[in-house]
């Protein structure tokens, strides 16, 4: 879930370089420690690195190819964040990467896909408007869920 949020923090605010930096070494895109570092040294925001067509000078050819996927998928899913229903945002990014497949191979993937899925149907219980508002929910909820998981003291045993 963390990936897909930090696409959504991504397009949200473009200007965002971790999140944007976080989303394209995930699984969603897969972009080298070293290509990343790359696009940082060209300078500006990561946001306009990615998303123009002159930064593919001097990358290899594999890393030039996941760029060129990630500025496609970005530059398609970014006028629709602002616009479309979170969880069809949320939908088409999953589809345009390829990424529940993804997961399904890594340790662990049914959990993760089952987990994907939540945050999907979140998305559309939720009824929240704008992608900002749903990104400060779901860390509202994640807070929650982090202070619940904590274990009772007992009174006797405080320190």
């Amino acid at each position: 879930m963390a990936d897909l949020l930090n696409l959504m923090r991504a397009l949200y605010a473009d200007g965002d370089n971790l999140a944007l930096a976080a989303a394209l070494r995930s699984p969603l895109f897969g972009l080298s420690d070293a290509a990343l570092y790359s696009l940082r040294s060209v300078g500006g925001s990561l946001w306009a690195v990615v998303t123009s067509e002159s930064t593919l000078a001097g990358f290899p050819a594999d890393e030039a190819e996941v760029l060129v996927f990630a500025r496609r998928t970005l530059l398609a899913l970014h006028p629709r964040a602002r616009r479309a229903r979170i969880a069809d945002v949320l939908r088409e990014a999953i589809d345009l990467t390829g990424y529940a497949v993804t997961l399904e191979g890594l340790p662990a993937g049914a959990q993760a896909r089952a987990n994907l899925q939540k945050l999907v149907d979140l998305a559309e219980q939720v009824g929240v408007v704008t992608l900002n508002q749903f990104l400060t929910y779901i860390e509202q909820v994640k807070t929650a869920e982090a202070r619940e998981s904590d274990a009772a003291l007992d009174a006797e045993n405080a320190v």
